[in-house]
């Protein structure tokens, strides 16, 4: 609920004080100061953008905890649970401890300053779990609504009601 509106003002900071729009070879002469306080913004990110993801898919898997009693999907949950957090946690420590000094992340003049790792593949393969457990997600209760007694339609229609609020989630 937070992180969304947090996402916004950041992303509304950046356009506003970041110089977004202009090129930054032209920034680079006329106002550097822009870029700096873009890069800055843009630090905030990844620890934002990990949270907002995780906080919805795990309001998803507790809702799943209330409803699923059987062990093996009860046990699926909290090793999904487990994944989610420990990703955002992880997401976050290496957003923030990625470049030596951290101050290395806007300030690229800094003399021995460098990043501890290759940004655009840690990004990259720290979506990968994400994805995962967004289709774990979308499976889990797929087995226990078609075992329930009921019409095809209702469990059509209840397929599609957790098909929905996984793919929601899936585009957060």
């Amino acid at each position: 609920m937070v992180c969304t509106p947090t996402g916004r003002f950041i992303a509304l900071s950046i356009i506003r004080f970041g110089g977004v729009g202009y090129h930054i070879a032209g920034l680079a002469v006329t106002n550097p100061g822009k870029i700096v306080i873009w890069s800055k913004l843009l630090f905030s990110t990844p620890l934002v953008y990990s949270w907002a993801v995780a906080f919805p898919k795990l309001a998803i898997l507790a809702m799943f905890l209330r409803i699923f009693t059987k062990g093996f999907y009860r046990n699926t949950v909290m090793v999904l649970a487990t994944v989610s957090i420990a990703l955002a946690f992880a997401v976050s420590l290496v957003s923030i401890f990625g470049c030596t000094p951290v101050s290395y992340f806007w300030d690229k003049a800094i003399p021995n300053g460098h990043y501890n790792f290759n940004p655009k593949d840690f990004y990259l393969w720290a979506t990968l779990p994400n994805i995962i457990t967004d289709v774990i997600m979308l499976i889990l209760p797929q087995p226990m609504i078609w075992k329930l007694h009921a019409t095809r339609s209702v469990k059509l229609g209840l397929s599609f009601t957790f098909l929905t609020g996984s793919v929601s989630d899936a585009e957060d």
